[in-house]
């Protein structure tokens, strides 16, 4: 099914500005502000001449890191993890009474 925003070696790759080609059958909701960074180049899925053309590109692509959103800084992905934690500790606290 291509890339998402949870995928940590995705997230890495661009931050530092490398090219990634990956499919995703709705960018907006699967990729969210990533969207519009030059080195994230989506194909159609099952399309083989648009992934041939992606890598293509990704080959001859320039590398320069870039500054992701700040949702995908380290911090902020903490953060989620620790809300989500809280969160099923909270659920299982309740499940146990």
């Amino acid at each position: 099914n291509g890339a998402t925003q949870r995928s940590s070696a995705l997230i890495a790759a661009l931050n530092l500005g490398r090219p990634v080609v990956t499919t995703s059958r709705d960018i907006q909701a699967e990729l969210l502000g990533l969207e519009g960074l030059p080195q994230l180049i989506t194909v159609p899925p099952g399309d083989i001449e648009a992934l041939r053309d992606g890598l293509d590109r990704a080959l001859s692509a320039e590398i320069a890191p870039v500054q992701l959103p700040s949702q995908y800084h380290w911090p902020a992905i903490g953060a989620r993890h620790a809300e989500l934690y809280e969160e099923l500790l909270a659920a299982n606290r309740g499940a146990r009474r």
